[in-house]
């Protein structure tokens, strides 16, 4: 029957041009290439599909229109149901079109110019549309429906059912529910029904399409309903609070006006239906605004107080072990020292580690002690000189310093040889050295010292001691055999007493630079280890590695320095008697004895010779070290306290005795050259002279008395090191030369005179080495240096103020009482005798008739000028 055809009731595919649709392959097999494989595997229709080019596509009629089944056999009758731009919902409608036997052939509107609306408003007949739309409100669309939603056949791509409808919702951004709660409020609550939107959609359409005249006539339509989406002013909202009509924060909902954002350093609370803003407890922080929770302080802050925005660093010295801390624990609390104590973490910077202070120490074991203090047994000890407190509470050494790992506080300054003490950890010293003794000073067992560290002994050390011995031993035969010759001739001094005289006074020299460098002067290379190796004349065995041949403590080592002079002495002694029996046993020349007075005079220039040095040896418990830690240490035996205990109490007793030895020997120095040198010269006792002669042989004749002189200038100059402070040392030593050099330059008392010249060369090479070498002075004494001024500018004041005085004083003396009473001018043939005679009668008549003779004093001839002119009352 025709009423049970829908072509009755529609329009016909073929009412519709052609040329308003698009074809099949560039319009829906374009955008949905699986489409014709999604309708076979679905539906397994064939006829609906075909094969081009090995790909599988929709089988169009007239390219254009894709016809169902049910109306297959005569298309252009089908109803048509058109499509938009690329096939939109294609997919399922014709799997639908097969399922349910309906007569409709798809095909796709144009989109140049939009056939998609007309066609759908032109027939009657379906369109494929999506709601809520306006596109064909107005003209009251009618919905086709589908067996409802079956997930599992739309699951495999079977689309029989209609598709799930879909739920419109409010979206929103996130967190707009705390930046704009009001809105947030309205989103939640707005609810429209579908029979509404239509009715607002079509009212949209019919006015235009003017979304502000529809929105404003809808909500003056629907007062009621829209009200009830308001929020309520005082519920709350996250992240706000009740206030008052003055803004404040208030927790009483009744006296509450309206919400506003919880300020930072507090959070939104809820409280019944609505919230509060409540300050965040002590340990917590809140830093933004608007939120709902306060957030515990981070380990190493703190925050003591209610309603913080933000948590406080642990100050130095402070730190905060756990979270939500309101008050920093102290470090070192009950040492007493918490001002010493601070917060620090190592940094590398260029390669090199930093300690640097930190806030907010998280942990304990950030404490330490500041810079410039150490920890030790939980103390914080202040550092002394030659300590590195850098902050990381360790105590390290700078080069040149020591102190044991037991006491690292205790610092000691390595006297001498600093390379012997590295630095770096308490308790280092340079390899093979003891690090129990006091600043690295000895050695270990089995090895000795060599340019400040120890190295095992060798054959060439062993070598070295002998070689010495047998040098010493041949110089002391050598100074027997010239003091024999000389004392043989009686003329002028031979060329070697010449030589030997200038070998003693080198000699001297040598032990005055010894002298000098106990004075803490820092030389330079290469004159540094040039004196060091000078050490060897003032009896430093270490210089010979005496440790590898006898190792000594440091009191032996000191008894057998001292008596080293004494060692010299039996040297002489058998070099004396060898040449006795040697003489003898040729039984040439007539036996003279024992001919002590040779021996006597060898042994006493031996004595002269190294007099500095056997005084300097014997001073050498008296000369100390002052060190960083307060401590004294014998300046040559660094490993010995200068304390009067122990071994320093045993050298000082054997230094002290062993003093008689030089003082004795000036002392009988003196009592020859002025008592009995007199005496026996007049005696002629030539045996004496001979015995004596090492003495006075040396200067020439009325100039003995120098050979005591020289002997007390050397006492002086070994006592210069005891002297507190480096400039009293170095001027008392620079006053002693230049005394002993004008002494020279006056009296020339050396019996040859190339003696004199070469003395006062090597005095004043020696003044001007030591007034270089106080210009590099290690600690030089402020307060000391200042005395020193003060009293030679005394000096200088008062001499000239004595100039002055002497001068007025003169002036007044020779203007009422001149020196002379009379000038005699005489002719030396003529008149010679008789000025003398009158001269000697004058005088005898009393003082006031005193006399002056023209020729009276002939060496400065200038001086009777003012003689005559000023000096005198009455010329003859």
């Amino acid at each position: 029957a025709d009423w049970f055809s829908p072509s009755t009731y529609t329009a016909k595919v073929s009412d519709i041009d052609l040329n308003r649709i698009q074809i099949c392959d560039t319009s829906v097999m374009k955008a949905y290439p699986e489409i014709a494989q999604t309708y076979l595997a679905a539906t397994g229709d064939t006829a609906g599909v075909k094969t081009v080019n090995g790909n599988l596509v929709l089988d169009c009629w007239q390219d254009k229109w894709w016809v169902a089944p049910s109306c297959r056999s005569n298309p252009g009758s089908c109803t048509p149901c058109t499509t938009a731009q690329t096939g939109w919902g294609l997919i399922p409608l014709i799997q639908q079109a097969t399922f349910h036997n309906m007569p409709v052939a798809f095909a796709t509107a144009i989109t140049e110019p939009d056939e998609y609306i007309p066609l759908g408003r032109e027939y009657q007949s379906l369109t494929y549309w999506w709601w809520p739309d306006t596109m064909f409100t107005l003209d009251n669309p009618v919905l086709v429906q589908f067996p409802a939603f079956n997930a599992a056949e739309h699951a495999v791509e079977n689309y029989r059912t209609m598709k799930d409808n879909t739920r419109l919702t409010n979206w929103a951004a996130g967190g707009i529910e705390v930046a704009a709660d009001k809105a947030a409020h309205l989103a939640e609550t707005m609810n429209v029904y579908s029979a509404e939107i239509t009715v607002m959609l079509k009212r949209y359409v019919q006015l235009g399409n003017d979304p502000w005249e529809s929105a404003c006539e809808w909500l003056k339509g629907n007062d009621n309903l829209w009200q009830s989406w308001m929020p309520n002013e005082t519920a709350c909202t996250s992240g706000k609070g009740l206030v008052d009509s003055n803004g404040n924060f208030i927790t009483d909902r009744a006296r509450a006006v309206a919400c506003e954002t919880c300020p930072v350093g507090h959070y939104s609370k809820e409280q019944g239906a609505t919230r509060v803003c409540t300050p965040c407890t002590k340990g917590n922080y809140q830093s933004l605004p608007g939120e709902d929770v306060c957030l515990p302080c981070e380990r190493g802050k703190v925050a003591g107080q209610d309603g913080m925005r933000a948590c406080t660093p642990c100050p130095l010295g402070e730190y905060a072990e756990g979270t939500g801390m309101i008050n920093c624990s102290v470090c070192g609390n009950g040492t007493g020292q918490e001002d010493k104590w601070t917060t620090s973490e190592p940094v590398i910077s260029q390669g090199k580690e930093t300690w640097i202070q930190v806030q907010g120490a998280d942990n304990i074991s950030y404490c330490g002690c500041v810079a410039g203090t150490y920890l030790w047994n939980g103390l914080c000890e202040e550092c002394i000189e030659g300590a590195i407190c850098e902050g990381s509470s360790k105590l390290l050494l700078a080069p040149g310093y020591f102190s044991r790992s037991t006491e690292p506080g205790e610092v000691y300054y390595c006297f001498g040889e600093r390379v012997r003490c590295p630095g770096g950890e308490p308790g280092t010293c340079a390899f093979g050295r003891d690090t129990s003794t006091i600043a690295c000073s000895a050695c270990e067992i089995g090895l000795h010292s060599r340019d400040g560290i120890c190295v095992e002994c060798g054959g060439g050390d062993y070598a070295l001691v002998t070689i010495v011995g047998i040098l010493g031993c041949i110089m002391i035969a050598v100074l027997y055999v010239v003091l024999m010759n000389e004392g043989q001739k009686s003329k002028q001094p031979g060329s070697l007493l010449i030589a030997a005289l200038g070998m003693g006074q080198m000699v001297t020299i040598v032990q005055q630079l010894t002298v000098v460098q106990q004075f803490k002067i820092d030389w330079g290379e290469p004159f540094a280890s040039i004196l060091v190796a000078l050490e060897v004349m003032a009896f430093d065995l270490d210089m010979i590695s005496i440790g590898c041949v006898a190792p000594m403590a440091p009191v032996m080592k000191f008894a057998t320095r001292t008596l080293m002079v004494l060692l010299l002495f039996a040297v002489a002694s058998i070099v004396h008697f060898g040449y006795l029996a040697w003489q003898r046993s040729r039984g040439s020349g007539p036996q003279k004895g024992m001919q002590i007075s040779l021996l006597l005079r060898t042994a006493g220039t031996l004595f002269m010779v190294f007099f500095i040095s056997l005084c300097s040896s014997l001073l050498a418990p008296f000369r100390c070290n002052l060190h960083p830690n307060g401590r004294w240490t014998v300046q040559a035996y660094h490993g010995v306290y200068c304390n009067g205990e122990g071994e320093h109490l045993s050298m000082s007793v054997i230094g002290g005795l062993a003093c008689l030895l030089p003082l004795g020997f000036l002392a009988i120095c003196t009592w020859v050259i002025i008592w009995e040198l007199p005496k026996r010269l007049q005696a002629a006792d030539v045996k004496f002279l001979r015995a004596c002669s090492f003495l006075f042989m040396r200067f020439r004749p009325g100039a003995e008395a120098f050979s005591v002189l020289f002997l007390v200038r050397n006492a002086l100059v070994v006592l210069c090191p005891l002297l507190p402070g480096a400039s009293a040392k170095v001027v008392s030593m620079n006053l002693i030369l230049y005394g002993s050099l004008a002494m020279v330059a006056y009296s020339k008392p050396w019996r040859a005179m190339v003696c004199n010249f070469l003395d006062m060369m090597l005095v004043t090479g020696m003044l001007v080495i030591l007034d270089m070498g106080s210009l590099f002075v290690e600690d030089n004494d402020g307060g000391t240096t200042m005395v020193i001024c003060l009293i030679f500018s005394a000096l200088m004041l008062l001499s000239i103020v004595a100039s002055v005085f002497y001068g007025v004083a003169k002036h007044f003396i020779q203007k009422y009482r001149k020196p002379f009473k009379f000038f005699l001018c005489h002719q030396k043939i003529a008149a010679g005798s008789m000025a003398r005679l009158l001269k000697i009668e004058l005088q005898k008549r009393g003082s006031k008739f005193s006399t002056f003779v023209d020729c009276d004093d002939l060496n400065d001839l200038t001086k009777l000028f003012s003689y005559v002119g000023q000096d005198t009352e009455t010329f003859v």
